[in-house]
C-alpha cells in the first residue's frame, strides 16, 4: 500500500491487517447480486439492485440555487435518474459516460412510464462479476476511499491468511458447546458472507467474543 492510500486507510482507523480485518461493513448493508433486476421490473419504495450504463452526467442549479448532480443511466428496458445533492455531489465525478454501473438504492417512479428515479444510491462500476462473491459488503467510506479498493484489500488478505494466523481467544470448549465458527470463518463470513446464515452465524460469534473480552 503507498502512502496515500495508507493515509486513506488511516482516516477511517485502519493502520495495520488486524485493523482491516475487524473493519466490518456497515450494519445490514450488504449488495446481493443475485436478486438483481432489469430498470422496468424494479419495484417502487423498496432497495433494490440493477446494472446499467450511464448516458448523462450532470451538475445542474434547480430554481431555488441548490446546487445537485444528476446521473442517468439505461439498460434495455428503461433508463432511471440518481440525483446528488450537497457534499455527496463530488461523488458523481468519478462516473463517466458509457460506464457500465451496478446501482442499489431505493426506486421511486420517474416522470415518465420507463424511468425510475434512485435515492440514497451507491453507484459501482462493474467488475468481473463471475470472480466476486455473490454477496458482496458495504463499507462506510471517507474521502477518496472506494468499495472497491476496500474489497480488494480484504480479499487479498483472506487469500493469504490461514486458521493459524488468527489468534483464537475464545476456548475450544466454549467454541464447542455454542457451535461457533472458527474465528478466521467468522471474519470471513462477516466480510464475504457465503450465505445469510453464516453472516448470522458469524455476527453471533463475534458479538459473542467482545462480551467474552470484556
Amino acid at each position: 500500500v503507498g502512502k496515500k492510500r495508507a493515509e486513506q486507510l488511516a482516516s477511517v482507523g485502519i493502520n495495520n491487517v488486524n485493523d482491516l480485518l475487524h473493519y466490518f461493513p456497515r450494519q445490514g448493508q450488504y449488495i446481493n447480486y443475485s436478486t438483481k433486476k432489469s430498470i422496468c421490473e424494479l419495484e417502487y419504495g423498496t432497495r433494490q439492485i440493477f446494472s446499467a450504463k450511464i448516458f448523462s452526467v450532470q451538475e445542474k442549479n434547480s430554481w431555488r440555487g441548490k446546487k445537485y448532480a444528476r446521473i442517468r443511466v439505461k439498460d434495455a428496458t428503461g433508463y432511471a435518474e440518481i440525483y446528488f445533492f450537497g457534499t455527496q455531489i463530488y461523488k458523481a465525478r468519478n462516473f463517466k459516460v458509457g460506464m457500465d454501473v451496478t446501482v442499489s438504492g431505493k426506486v421511486q417512479q420517474g416522470k415518465a412510464a420507463q424511468s425510475k428515479i434512485i435515492s440514497e444510491a451507491m453507484i459501482e462500476v462493474d467488475e468481473n462479476e463471475t470472480a466476486l462473491p455473490v454477496i458482496q459488503p458495504v463499507y462506510a467510506l471517507s474521502g477518496q476511499l472506494t468499495q472497491n479498493f476496500l474489497r480488494y484489500a480484504t480479499k487479498q488478505v483472506f487469500d493469504q491468511l490461514q486458521a493459524n494466523d488468527i489468534v483464537e481467544i475464545l476456548p475450544a470448549f466454549v467454541r464447542k458447546e455454542k457451535a461457533f465458527l472458527h474465528k478466521l470463518e467468522a471474519l470471513k463470513n462477516i466480510h464475504y458472507p457465503e450465505n445469510w446464515q453464516k453472516l448470522k452465524a458469524a455476527r453471533q460469534r463475534l458479538a459473542f467474543e467482545e462480551l467474552f473480552i470484556i
